[in-house]
């Protein structure tokens, strides 16, 4: 029984220094520089500035309705033409308008939020598929993203190696 026991305890003492011994090829890259330098992201960019400017303008369109409705209900008010019920439904109406305007404003940052999500995953997907194309033809064991490095070595940075394989040619940063 310790006979058995001093072996695994050997095995194991020998497996864990051989792992010691084993050296393992880390990789970095910068994940904004890379996206940032992708077509497909610069493309997504300018449809999520559309998207965003539609939005505005529809809530805009809503205040100025909200803000028209408000004028026209203050300048009958003064000048005495509108009744009691007439006064009462236009209240009515513009509250009505404002809790729209409000639901409005709520949808659309999640309107926006999804909107992102949607354009961006397939980009982030991609890259991330050629960043582990990029590390196994490397013979990279981990790759990590820069801003969790902090002593980098320019020629462990993968970022330029990421953009040839995607069919971009690199334009400012090293490697």
């Amino acid at each position: 029984m310790k006979y058995t026991i001093a072996i695994i305890c050997l095995l194991g003492i020998t497996l864990s220094l051989n792992s010691l011994n084993a050296q393992s090829k880390i990789g970095y890259l910068d994940e904004n520089y890379v996206v940032g330098q992708l077509p497909d992201y610069k493309t997504a960019q300018e449809e999520m500035k559309n998207y965003q400017q539609q939005i505005q303008d529809a809530i805009t369109e809503k205040q100025k309705e909200l803000e028209a409705k408000s004028d026209d209900f203050k300048a009958k008010q003064q000048n005495g033409s509108l009744t009691p019920a007439l006064a009462d439904s236009k209240m009515r109406e513009m509250k009505f308008l404002e809790q729209q305007l409000i639901k409005l404003q709520q949808s659309a940052q999640q309107d926006m939020a999804q909107k992102e999500s949607e354009l961006l995953n397939p980009i982030y997907q991609k890259v991330e598929t050629t960043i582990k194309e990029v590390a196994k033809t490397n013979g990279y064991d981990y790759v990590l993203r820069s801003e969790f490095v902090y002593n980098k070595i320019e020629a462990n940075n993968i970022s330029n190696l990421v953009l040839k394989k995607m069919g971009v040619t690199p334009t400012s940063q090293g490697n």
